[in-house]
C-alpha cells in the first residue's frame, strides 16, 4: 500500500482515493451502509476486490497514453465502481468496530487507516458467531489465491505494455525510456527459440528498440533463403505484433537484429510501415538489400551467375531485377528466368567474342576440351553436350568435377566480353579455306569418316563422333595461324550461344 503513495507507477490509483472518499460519506448521509462486518470477513471482501486494482493499474497506462476519450470512460468507471464498492463496504467494518461516523472509512484507502480497520475489535453489543477452523483456513487460501491468479494474468497480459506507456506520459526522454523498457524486457534472455536461433534479449539504439538474435552458423547456407524466411517469418510477427504496433505509435523505433555466432550482423529488419506494407502485398523482393542477394549469388548452385554480376557490373543489375521479381512471385519460377537471363546475357555480348584475344580465346576452348575430354567415356552426353551445352549432357553433368570446368568457362566467356568490347580486332568470318587446315589437323590426329559424319549428323551417337569433338577442340586450342584464329573466333561464338 506504501508504495500505492511512493511509487509514480501507482499514481492512476490517486484517481481511486476521491471516489473512496465521497461513496463513503454520500451513503453515510444517506443511511445506506451495510451490515456490521467482522475483521475476517472485511478482509477476505477488500483482498478480493482490491485485486482488481493492480489490473487497473497496468490497464491506466497505455489507456492514457492512446487517448482515446471512451477508453477514458470506461477506465474511469472502473475506478468509479472499485473505491465506490470499497468506501461503502468499509463503513459496514467501521460500523461493526463501533465508529460512528464516515471519516476513517472514507480514509481506509491509506494504509494506516486500512490497518485499523482490519484489526479493530467488534463492538461489544454484537455477538457474531466465530468461523470455525476450517472455514478460516479455505477463506485465507481462496483469497490469496485469487488475489494472486487475477495479479499474475495482469502481469502476463498487461505489465509489459504498461510500462512503456508509462515511461512515455511520464515524459522521459526517449532513449532513456526505451533504455528501460529493453533492459526490463530482456529478464528472460537469453532464450534458445528454436535449433538455430537464440534471442539475446533487447537493447536500444537511439530512439529504436532492437531484440537480438544469434543465429548457428550452419543455417545460414544461401543467405537469400534465410533472409526471406526471417521477412515472412519473424518481420512479419512483428509488424502483426500488437504491443509493438503500439510502441511504434508512441513514436519508437523496432528493429530486429540476426547476427552470426561470430558477432557479425546477418540481417537487420527496421520494422516500420513502409516495410510492413511490403510484407502484407507479399512483395519481399522489394525489400532484400543489395549485399544479401549478393551473397547469395556466391552461394552454392549460384556460382555462374556470382561471375556473371561480378564480371559484367551492368548486367548485375539485370540479375538482381530476376530475383527480386521471383520473390515477388512475378516470375512462375526462378530457374526458367534465370536460364532465360543468362541466354539473354551471352547473345547481348556474343559479337564482342571476335575482338578478343587469341589466348583468351584458346582458353575458352580449353576449358571445353576438358569438359568433353571428362565426358569421353559417354559417347551421349559427350556429343550433347557438343550439340546443346550443358542441357545436352544429361546428369551426369550436374556432378562437382564438370561443374568446375563449366565455372571455369563462365570466368573465360566473361573475360571474352570485356576484351572484344574493349578491343579494336577486327576478325572476318571464317571461309571454307579457313577450314582447310583444320580438318587437316583433325585428320592428323586420328579423326575417322565415321567422326566427320557424326558432326554433321545431329542424330548419330558414336565413340568416334566424340573422339573428333576433341580433335577439334584440340586443334583450335593450339593452332596459331590466322585462318584456325577466325575458326576458333566462330566456334566460341557458337558455343557461348548454345
Amino acid at each position: 500500500m506504501y508504495d500505492i503513495l511512493a511509487n509514480e507507477d501507482y499514481g492512476p490509483l490517486w484517481i481511486l482515493a476521491p471516489f473512496w472518499f465521497v461513496s463513503a460519506h454520500i451513503c453515510w448521509r444517506l443511511g445506506k451502509t451495510p451490515q456490521p462486518t467482522g475483521p475476517f470477513f472485511y478482509w477476505m471482501i477488500s483482498s478480493l476486490v482490491g485485486s482488481l486494482l493492480y489490473p487497473a493499474i497496468m490497464a491506466s497506462w497505455p489507456v492514457i497514453a492512446a487517448n482515446q476519450p471512451l477508453g477514458h470512460i470506461v477506465l474511469l468507471t472502473v475506478y468509479l465502481l472499485i473505491g465506490g464498492f470499497l468506501g461503502w463496504w468499509s463503513l459496514g467494518r467501521a460500523r461493526d468496530a463501533g465508529i460512528k461516523s464516515a471519516w476513517l472509512a472514507s480514509f481506509a484507502w491509506f494504509p494506516l487507516a486500512a490497518l485499523f480497520l482490519i484489526f479493530a475489535k467488534p463492538q461489544p453489543a454484537r455477538k457474531a458467531k466465530p468461523y470455525g477452523l476450517l472455514k478460516t483456513v479455505g477463506g485465507i487460501v481462496l483469497t490469496v489465491f485469487v488475489a494472486y491468479t487475477i495479479n499474475i494474468a495482469a502481469i502476463l497480459f498487461l505489465q509489459e505494455k504498461a510500462h512503456y506507456a508509462r515511461l512515455s506520459i511520464l515524459g522521459y526522454p526517449k532513449e532513456q525510456a526505451i533504455r528501460e523498457y529493453a533492459q526490463f524486457s530482456s529478464e528472460a534472455a537469453p532464450m534458445r527459440l528454436d535449433e538455430n536461433t537464440v534471442w539475446d534479449g533487447f537493447t536500444s539504439r537511439g530512439e529504436a528498440l532492437v531484440a537480438e538474435y544469434t543465429m548457428s552458423d550452419g543455417v545460414i547456407g544461401d543467405p537469400l533463403w534465410v533472409y526471406t524466411r526471417l521477412a515472412s517469418g519473424p518481420a512479419t510477427l512483428a509488424c502483426d505484433n500488437e504491443m509493438y504496433r503500439d510502441l511504434r505509435n508512441l513514436g519508437y523505433g523496432l528493429e530486429l537484429d540476426y547476427r552470426q555466432s561470430d558477432g557479425g550482423t546477418f540481417a537487420s529488419f527496421r520494422i516500420d510501415d513502409g516495410l510492413c506494407a511490403e510484407l502484407a502485398e507479399g512483395a519481399i523482393g522489394n525489400i532484400v538489400p543489395e549485399d544479401i542477394i549478393d551473397a547469395s549469388l556466391h552461394a552454392d548452385g549460384a556460382e555462374i551467375l556470382a561471375i556473371i554480376a561480378d564480371g559484367l557490373p551492368e548486367e548485375k543489375t539485370a540479375i538482381h531485377r530476376t530475383i527480386r521479381k521471383s520473390l515477388n512471385g512475378q516470375v512462375e519460377s526462378l530457374s526458367p528466368a534465370i536460364r532465360s537471363l543468362l541466354s539473354d546475357i551471352r547473345h547481348r555480348h556474343v559479337n564482342a567474342v571476335t575482338k578478343a584475344s587469341d589466348g583468351s580465346l584458346k582458353d575458352y576452348i580449353g576449358a571445353y576440351l576438358a569438359i568433353t575430354e571428362a565426358l569421353s567415356d559417354d559417347p551421349a552426353a559427350c556429343l550433347g553436350f557438343f550439340r546443346s551445352g550443358g542441357a545436352g549432357a544429361g546428369e551426369v553433368f550436374n556432378q562437382p568435377e564438370f561443374q568446375e570446368h563449366l565455372f571455369e568457362a563462365a570466368r573465360v566467356m566473361v573475360r571474352l566480353f570485356q576484351e572484344g568490347e574493349a578491343g579494336d580486332i577486327i576478325r572476318r568470318p571464317p571461309t571454307e579455306t579457313d577450314w582447310e587446315p583444320v580438318f587437316l589437323n583433325m585428320e592428323a590426329l586420328g579423326v575417322t569418316e565415321a567422326g566427320f559424319q557424326a558432326l554433321a549428323d545431329q542424330s548419330l551417337v558414336t565413340p568416334e563422333g566424340c573422339a573428333a569433338v576433341i580433335a577439334l577442340y584440340r586443334t583450335l586450342q593450339h593452332g596459331d595461324s590466322p585462318e584456325v584464329g577466325r575458326v576458333r573466333a566462330a566456334i566460341a561464338g557458337e558455343l557461348i550461344k548454345s
